[in-house]
């Protein structure tokens, strides 16, 4: 019987072993040691790149390929930081438009998959709203390495002159705003302002998209968790935050919140808190602070002031990442980015 023939174009290998949890953790196992590293991913943040690449670690080449799209910075789909920290540690950074793959070579070792080198992708980050992924680790062969000379044939180099260019276009788009035009139709002609005093009050906010489709949570919440009580809280923010009936996803929600909390009157009420209850000596804002402020008249809270706080705190990290989070060490405190987005934000993919 003669031989089947294949595309030369057709690569086989046998995946010795397959990765579905603690990604970033293996990652990094395969990073300590490595002389070269080469990382291929559409989307990459600057927390997945610090959580695989070990502070003080050295090699010989480090190269980073990704779509670069300008878009995608001004997004928050993928961060100009990343980019600086390869450049910081002497890597090069080049760009494919089109690029859909995923792929982390270690020297002789390679990890392909679906996951992109973000928080979500390889699961890092305190929110833990990660995606299902799988990397299978092989050793290279012949076929990775005409893989990756088509890669290199196909990048474009992205000189690290070329930072501020791209600072410029992402700060000149999110002050634009980044939100589709049938959005911004609905929040100013449907939707309208959020009501004078609201504050969140679910403390579940990844699941306010399933509650909004009428979709059982019960399953979704911790044991001994009164579904019912969750589901009136998540019922009085859905009726102030007014989410369009077309919304297709939870990212689009994510989106759509994320916006409507970026002009509400509390976070503004927040950043005025920034200016004023924080300094080089104490740079992040204290839950106690969040708590006078809850309990303002200006403010109506309809759950316990500490509660009222903790869920405060979780829409921000949640709704928010690029721009709030939880100090590390400092888990009764709010910290805030020095770069801050204007809340036009698409979730990691």
């Amino acid at each position: 019987m003669a031989e089947t023939s294949r595309s030369p174009r057709t690569y086989r290998s046998f995946m010795i072993r397959l990765y579905h949890q603690n990604l970033a953790y293996h990652l990094r196992r395969a990073a300590e040691n490595a002389r070269s590293i080469l990382i291929v991913t559409p989307y990459v943040k600057i927390r997945a790149i610090e959580a695989i690449i070990p502070h003080g670690i050295r090699f010989d080449e480090l190269t980073l390929v990704t779509r670069g799209a300008p878009d995608d910075f001004a997004s928050g789909i993928s961060d100009l930081d990343a980019l600086d920290a390869v450049w910081s540690l002497g890597g090069e950074v080049y760009r494919i438009p089109n690029l859909h793959a995923k792929y982390y070579r270690f020297d002789r070792i390679f990890f392909t998959g679906s996951a992109n080198l973000t928080g979500r992708g390889i699961g890092v980050g305190l929110d833990q709203k990660w995606n299902d992924e799988v990397l299978a680790s092989d050793f290279t062969s012949r076929e990775s390495h005409e893989l990756e000379h088509d890669w290199r044939m196909a990048a474009v180099r992205i000189p690290r002159d070329a930072a501020g260019e791209l600072w410029e276009f992402v700060e000149r788009r999110r002050r634009e705003g980044f939100l589709p035009d049938w959005f911004r139709r609905w929040a100013v002609q449907e939707a309208g302002p959020l009501p004078a005093g609201w504050l969140p009050a679910c403390p579940f906010p990844n699941l306010l998209y399933e509650i909004f489709r009428g979709r059982d949570i019960r399953d979704l919440l911790p044991r001994d968790t009164d579904a019912r009580f969750i589901q009136k809280l998540a019922a009085e923010d859905l009726a102030a935050l007014v989410p369009p009936p077309a919304l297709r996803s939870p990212e689009e929600m994510d989106l759509y919140i994320g916006t409507r909390l970026a002009g509400s009157p509390f976070l503004k009420t927040i950043q005025s808190l920034f200016r004023t209850e924080t300094g080089p000596g104490r740079p992040f804002l204290s839950f106690g602070a969040l708590k006078e402020m809850v309990r303002s008249p200006d403010f109506q809270a309809h759950i316990r002031a500490y509660d009222q706080v903790e869920v405060i705190a979780r829409w921000l990290i949640y709704f928010l990442p690029d721009t709030y989070f939880i100090p590390s060490g400092l888990p009764f405190a709010l910290g805030r980015r020095k770069r801050i987005p204007n809340g036009f934000r698409t979730e990691d993919q």
